[in-house]
Order: structure tokens, then C-alpha cells, then sequence
């Protein structure tokens, strides 16, 4: 085995640990932790959404709310989509997914960031304020599919490029 792959598959496994560290910290993080954070980035965005400075203080909570849900649903894909990568990252490392169709690795870093969505949100339910959410396992999971998805066009074309 050559150098180059060994540093490459120690460099993706400490990544990955690491990422899965952080995912787990931002979960054990209280209900009333979680929302503090994702809402202060939320009441950073609202500033710039046409409509809320001039609207009523309903308007405004409901155009917050929308905003805060979107930014939390999306750190989930965010986080999950980013496992996921580096979960395909480490496996191309590997002949046996490093050799032939994406297609093994696309799938296994999938599945891999669905388990640990579900373990997540096991976690979750074990925190206070927070609960397991079927639909977070969803999303998570979907943000791995669309990264994997991202990731296999740029590996099929960069193949074309090579080709041509």
C-alpha cells in the first residue's frame, strides 16, 4: 500500500471522528442551548428578508419562526450531508471502494450517515428539552443522499474530463 493512501485514510478517519464529535456535542446541547444558537443566526438572516423590518410584530415573530425552523432543518442536512462525505472520503481509500462503480461507496456512506442520524437522535431523547424526531432522521439522512448525490456527478464527469 502505498504512503500517499495511508496518510489520506488516517487524514478521513481523524476527520470523520472528529465530525462525529461535533454532531454529538451539538446534540447533547439542551433544547433551550440549541435554540439560542440557531436563533441568533436566524435573527441575523430575518434582517435581510424583504418585508420583515415593515411588518407587524406577528408578521415579524412569523417570518422569525419560519426562518429559525429552516436554519435548524438545514444544519441537520448540512451536518449529515458533510458525514457523508467524509464517510465516502474514508471508504474510497479502501480497494475494494476505491476500485470500480462509486455506486458501493455512494450507498454505504448513505446508510452509514442514516445510523448514525438515528443514534443522534436516540442521543437526543436523553437530553433535556430535546427528543428523537423521526423526521430529523429523515432529513439527515437526505442530506447525506443529496451530498452523495453532488459528489458521484462530480466524480462521473471529472472521469469524463480524464477521458476526453
Amino acid at each position: 500500500m502505498n504512503k500517499g493512501l495511508i496518510i489520506r485514510r488516517i487524514v478521513f478517519a481523524v476527520l470523520l471522528i472528529l465530525w462525529m464529535c461535533f454532531i454529538f456535542s451539538m446534540s447533547a446541547d439542551t433544547g433551550e442551548e440549541s435554540a439560542g444558537l440557531s436563533g441568533s443566526i436566524a435573527k441575523f438572516v430575518v434582517k435581510f428578508i424583504p418585508g420583515y423590518a415593515d411588518g407587524s410584530a406577528q408578521r415579524q415573530r412569523d417570518i422569525f419562526d419560519i426562518t429559525h425552523l429552516v436554519i435548524r432543518k438545514c444544519a441537520h442536512f448540512t451536518e449529515f450531508g458533510i458525514l457523508g462525505l467524509l464517510f465516502a472520503g474514508f471508504l474510497r481509500t479502501f480497494d475494494k471502494f476505491r476500485e470500480g462503480s462509486y455506486f458501493k461507496t455512494f450507498v454505504a456512506a448513505v446508510i452509514f450517515a442514516g445510523v448514525c442520524a438515528a443514534f443522534d437522535e436516540y442521543h437526543q431523547s436523553f437530553v433535556p428539552g430535546r427528543g428523537p424526531a423521526i423526521r430529523d432522521v429523515m432529513i439527515d439522512t437526505a442530506g447525506a443522499l443529496c451530498f452523495q448525490g453532488i459528489s458521484w456527478l462530480v466524480v462521473k464527469f471529472n472521469k469524463n474530463d480524464v477521458a476526453n
